[in-house]
């Protein structure tokens, strides 16, 4: 069985403020994986998307960086939305993901999982 995975963003699933873009996209490029994992499945092919929330990597920090308050109060800020009450780190994503393309998930396609702590409002 071959697997593919994608990595999105939450705005798959709900709009980001001040994203348009991404908002505008991301739920489109979803739309065709979807599609396309109902084609490949045929062939034995998974293919499955993860979607993170707020994750501490560079990216985070640098946003941090350009805040107008200090690290600590945009750690809060940021994490004080999500229902786990913290950040997500790189390895609970890539634990998803090892997950997705394991024969574990063998019955899995076209999923779009959330790894952010509860912070997607949408079902």
């Amino acid at each position: 069985m071959g697997r593919i995975v994608t990595v999105q963003s939450r705005s798959v699933k709900e709009p980001i403020p001040s994203l348009t873009v991404s908002n505008a996209v991301r739920p489109g490029a979803a739309g065709l994986l979807k599609d396309l994992s109902q084609d490949v499945a045929r062939d034995g092919i998974l293919l499955n998307t993860v979607l993170p929330g707020r994750i501490a990597t560079d990216r985070f920090w640098q946003g941090a960086s350009h805040a107008a308050t200090n690290q600590q109060s945009y750690l809060a800020a940021q994490s004080g939305e999500i229902p786990a009450n913290r950040l997500g780190t790189a390895q609970e994503v890539a634990n998803a993901i090892a997950f997705l393309v394991s024969e574990r998930a063998s019955y899995i396609n076209g999923v779009a999982l959330a790894v952010d702590g509860g912070l997607i409002r949408s079902i």
